[in-house]
């Protein structure tokens, strides 16, 4: 799972790519859902977000 949510995540802002790359994911045999595997880009997504709004802060505070 993460890794495919890896490689959606790594085609962001494009979201043509994200779509071509999730399709090869659902032909691919036991591949997780296309919700789950969105769910966790979301969540990885999210990360790197909060993390650059840290980053920023302490940039800020020094």
């Amino acid at each position: 799972m993460n890794c495919c949510a890896a490689l959606v995540a790594s085609t962001n802002p494009h979201k043509q790519h994200a779509n071509a790359m999730l399709a090869c994911i659902e032909r691919t045999p036991g591949a997780p859902k296309r919700k789950a595997v969105l769910a966790k880009v979301r969540q990885l997504l999210g990360k790197l977000e909060e993390g650059a709004t840290s980053e920023n802060r302490s940039e800020q505070s020094e």
